[in-house]
């Protein structure tokens, strides 16, 4: 058991390479995100409004 452990850690620390590329691509999207991120943090207003109408419904 140890030893199949010790190969998939192994195997694991070997595609660091294969990793890394996606996290520098995430990495390098923060201006993509953030829009988004505003975009939603803009609008608590409206979801509040959208759940007043549903408890006044049900």
């Amino acid at each position: 058991m140890p030893r199949t452990l010790g190969e998939q850690l192994s195997a694991l620390s070997s595609q660091p390479s294969a990793l890394s590329p996606q996290l520098s691509a995430l990495s390098s999207q923060p201006s993509a995100l953030s829009p988004q991120l505003s975009a939603l943090s803009s609008q608590p207003l409206a979801y509040g409004q959208r759940l007043n109408a549903y408890s006044v419904i049900t």
